[in-house]
């Protein structure tokens, strides 16, 4: 319960946050441990207030809070679906055997298979207990 935007920032758990945004939020199951996220071979470095998780967790991302370009952060996307939306480009593919969907501006050029970099936005990472649902 709460504002609408308050609800969609920062959902306090993880029905709410699969449930509120269109395209739905990304939930990826795996484990925090020191200051790092694993789900597989996805390793995605963790902000400062998360530094000392260390459980089985889900992790959340908005498709929009991905975004394009190369960094010392930057994971590989390869392209599946693309859903051309006219000022947006949605994508649904996979980062290191983990699907992911990213939103982003219009995009003319992709391709099935091609492989992209991308960043997941640090300050907009949601963390959920595996175990009760829960907000981190």
């Amino acid at each position: 319960m709460g504002a609408p935007l308050e609800v969609y920032d920062r959902p306090v758990n993880l029905f709410v946050a699969g449930f509120i945004g269109s395209p739905e939020m990304n939930l990826v199951e795996g484990r925090a441990s020191n200051g790092t996220f694993e789900s597989g071979a996805m390793r995605v470095a963790l902000p400062a207030e998360y530094q000392a998780v260390n459980e089985d967790i889900v992790l959340g991302i908005r498709p929009e809070h991905i975004g394009l370009g190369e960094g010392p952060d930057s994971l590989t996307f390869e392209v599946g679906v693309i859903e051309q939306l006219g000022a947006q480009t949605l994508s649904i593919g996979e980062v290191s055997g983990v699907r992911l969907r990213i939103l982003t501006d219009r995009v003319d050029n992709w391709k099935f298979g091609q492989r992209i970099p991308v960043r997941l936005q640090a300050g907009r990472l949601h963390l959920f207990s595996k175990a009760t649902g829960q907000r981190l």
